[in-house]
């Protein structure tokens, strides 16, 4: 009996989106794809090391120079645009020969990568995989992400060769889907409209996230507790630095909301860097604490956590206030109603997928009067948009099934 050996790009074990991403697409397929196994160019893990462990690394470009050699030759004279790309990235190309030619089956779990907002680079690097996948006879699939816009020539090449060399395309909301449409035209049936997949995302038992709110002795008296995720993205695009900085100090504003309210405040960072001392959302958490001072409760998350954790201690909270796309979708899973304020079409979509739409700001235009109605408005009516989730959140729910059951179906097909 064949195994399938099935080869994930985009995720992280820094960001806790992309690690929910990975790890859902591994926990759905096995269940549908017997002995199946799974890799990724991702190192070993020191936080998610549970996760970490159901993938293998990425084949490298080991063996002889002969064998090497052998290989590489086979690949320029099948795909001959890689000679191009040999010149231009070698090491990306050597990569991804080696990597697609173990591999059964590519799945791209990048979130958010095809877009004028990053440039062409990481698009360029995608491009040798799915071009080599594709001459190879091997699906690149891209699972549920957001996609445009795609004003930048360069960028609209590149995902214009991704998107037609790909079976399944699937696109996880519709500002996205008419970024590729007013590019492409009229498509045909590979491309699809549905939800991330990380609403299927598992979490550690509720008494995991409990225990770890306790021990930060944050919610004294059981009083309702505020969760607030920041984004690093959004501090860098905001004037000022450090406690100086325009973002921090709405942060802090929501803060001192909480408190008027009687409740207290827990930060929560959705990126956890490796690196020494690193800017990632704990730093943004400590300027944030440190900026409203110690005028009630507040705690940080502060440090290393899988996403299970972190997803299992939003389920302990009342309401978020967050500018981390997978921290809304881990609370809005979790029945949690969540107050946003973001930077990319991305956020209006996913909280209009629950009807919720009114309690986005863009971080550009908002201003803290803004932002403290928005939440007021969200913590008043907190047990309606609770209702409102336990009725929409099924048939989202089902509907990231059927996308990993089309996934597996389309994997199957290929290797018979």
């Amino acid at each position: 009996m064949k195994f399938l050996k099935i080869l994930i790009r985009g995720g992280s074990w820094v960001n806790k989106g992309g690690e929910a991403m990975l790890c859902t697409a591994q926990e759905q397929l096995s269940s549908r794809l017997a002995g199946a196994r799974f890799f990724t160019s991702l190192p070993p893990s020191p936080i998610a090391y549970n996760a970490a462990g159901r993938f293998s690394p990425t084949p490298e470009t080991n063996g002889s120079r002969l064998s090497k050699g052998l290989l590489l030759v086979r690949a320029l004279r099948q795909c001959p645009k890689l000679f191009k790309t040999m010149f231009s990235d070698s090491w990306t190309t050597l990569q991804a020969i080696a990597a697609v030619n173990k591999a059964d089956a590519v799945l791209d779990v990048s979130g958010f990568a095809y877009s004028d907002d990053w440039g062409d680079s990481y698009a360029a690097r995608t491009w040798v995989y799915a071009y080599y996948a594709h001459r190879q006879g091997k699906p690149y699939i891209f699972l549920p992400q957001a996609w445009g816009p795609f004003r930048t020539r360069s960028v609209a090449r590149l995902t214009g060769d991704l998107i037609r060399w790909s079976p399944l395309v699937c696109v996880r909301d519709q500002q996205s889907m008419s970024y590729v449409e007013e590019l492409f035209g009229e498509l045909d049936g590979h491309m699809c409209l549905t939800p991330d997949i990380a609403f299927r995302f598992q979490p550690d038992p509720p008494e995991v996230g409990e225990k770890l709110v306790r021990a930060l002795h944050v919610r004294g008296g059981g009083s309702p507790l505020i969760g607030i995720a920041p984004n690093m993205r959004v501090y860098e695009r905001m004037p000022g630095s450090g406690r100086e900085n325009r973002y921090v100090q709405l942060m802090a504003d929501v803060i001192r909301w909480a408190w008027r309210m009687g409740a207290s405040a827990l930060l929560i960072p959705h990126e956890i860097s490796f690196a020494k001392d690193p800017q990632d959302d704990r730093f943004l958490c400590r300027l944030i604490k440190d900026e409203v001072g110690d005028g009630g409760p507040v705690a940080v998350l502060d440090g290393m956590y899988s996403a299970s954790e972190i997803k299992s201690v939003i389920g302990c909270i009342d309401l978020l206030v967050s500018s981390r796309f997978h921290s809304i979708v881990a609370a809005l899973s979790c029945r949690i109603p969540a107050v946003v304020l973001g930077w990319s079409h991305k956020y209006v979509e996913l909280m209009r997928s629950v009807d919720m739409e009114e309690l986005v700001l863009d971080y550009d235009k908002s201003k803290p009067a803004y932002l403290l109605d928005r939440i007021d408005t969200a913590w008043k009516r907190r047990q309606e948009l609770r209702s409102r989730l336990e009725t929409r959140l099924p048939a989202i729910e089902d509907e990231t099934g059927r996308v990993f059951d089309m996934v597996a179906r389309l994997v199957t097909e290929g290797v018979q």
